[in-house]
């Protein structure tokens, strides 16, 4: 494994990291607005789409078919799931 291959690989955890910390935040500040608004699903569903597309897009464009990238974004999406976890319920 060359160094170019190294640096995809950290590239993939930290991507997945940063998608999944804006995922989570995005899906937090989703449910505390959602508490006082008048378009509740509006909301909800925009929220959803736009999260859903920016991670798949990230996903797709960083591992680039490569099944080891994928994992590795998808082990820093679900360890930023409990960074986030975490900040919240300590604040």
């Amino acid at each position: 494994m060359d160094f170019v291959e190294m640096g995809m690989l950290c590239l993939s955890f930290i991507a997945g990291l940063g998608a999944g910390v804006c995922f989570y935040l995005g899906l937090w500040w989703t449910v505390l607005r959602r508490l006082s608004s008048k378009h509740l699903a509006l909301w909800w569903w925009a929220s959803f789409l736009l999260r859903t597309a920016a991670a798949a897009s990230l996903f797709y464009l960083i591992a680039n078919e490569h099944l080891f990238r994928y994992a590795l974004i998808l082990l820093g999406f679900m360890l930023a799931r409990k960074i986030v976890l975490n900040l919240k319920t300590s604040a």
